[in-house]
């Protein structure tokens, strides 16, 4: 199956659910704050997620395990398949990764605007 998903062209992987679904390892960059997360993308569009927030510039990290949330395929603004993988944290913000699927095993997105920059990569783990 790895072989076949191989020769796909990423936009019609992208928009196979259950191509990208699996255990991902995702760290998502800007000024402030790090997320560090193992998420599990279930085909169903659920996800579990543990992980680490840390404050950038402080001592402040708050890390969370078993969190849901959920995650879905759109367009992105340049036309791309966009994935969105939204985190509901135990009391804390719930947030969004968004990344652009480049392979069978790596996702990736750079937003810039403003003088703000978001970077996140994704790579499968499972």
């Amino acid at each position: 199956m790895a072989t076949l998903l191989a020769l796909v062209p990423t936009p019609i992987l992208a928009q196979n659910a259950a191509a990208l679904s699996g255990t991902w390892r995702c760290v998502m960059n800007s000024a402030p704050a790090t997320v560090e997360t193992t998420v599990f993308l279930a085909p169903d569009a659920s996800v579990v997620a543990n992980g680490l927030i840390i404050l950038n510039g402080t001592s402040g990290y708050f890390p969370y395990t078993g969190a849901r949330g959920v995650w879905s395929i759109g367009p992105g603004d340049n036309g791309q398949a966009m994935v969105r993988i939204q985190i509901f944290p135990p009391n804390r913000p719930v947030f969004s990764l968004f990344v652009i699927p480049r392979d069978i095993n790596n996702m990736y997105n750079y937003f810039a605007q403003q003088g703000a920059r978001v970077e996140t990569a994704c790579q499968r783990i499972g």
